[in-house]
């Protein structure tokens, strides 16, 4: 199956956001995390980054009202296999067994939603993209292997 970019608005009025489209494309050689708190998972984004400097890495995010900080702009700066980029949930419900679920507001009322969107998020990201999925609160220690089952317990990757 054939999938497009996401072609996303990013930051703008900073010299390190690209005032134009982001774009990222299918391939292995990238790795995506996704956010609705972008604050509290620099940390996380940042050991990422430096443990993987041959790859893209796009940190996702749903929440296109959070303005660039100080912390945020040093990561960018520093790493420049780094972009951050804000997803369009209706871009990502388009044409999918969701969109009528998003469009009718069911997803949005979920008791569950923040950990439902989480879900969609990383399969939506990894069925269109490939690459490597990372939770925003994973800290890399050091290089993760190219071919490696992820689902397994935590004591194998370590």
């Amino acid at each position: 199956m054939e999938h497009e970019s996401v072609d996303q608005g990013a930051y703008s009025g900073s010299s390190i956001y690209s005032p134009e489209y982001l774009r990222f494309e299918a391939g292995n050689n990238q790795i995506h995390t996704h956010s609705q708190n972008i604050i509290t998972e620099l940390c996380a984004f940042e050991s990422a980054a430096l443990s993987h400097p041959k790859q893209s890495l796009y940190y996702l995010m749903t929440n296109i009202s959070i303005i660039p900080n100080e912390p945020m702009n040093q990561i960018l700066e520093a790493y420049k296999n780094s972009k951050i980029i804000s997803i369009d949930l209706t871009y990502v419900f388009k044409g999918s067994p969701l969109e009528n679920l998003w469009l009718n507001n069911r997803i949005q009322r979920s008791q569950y939603y923040n950990a439902h969107m989480a879900d969609i998020l990383r399969l939506w990201t990894l069925y269109n993209y490939g690459g490597t999925y990372l939770d925003s609160d994973t800290i890399t220690l050091k290089k993760l292997p190219r071919k490696f089952n992820y689902g397994e317990p935590n004591r194998r990757i370590l």
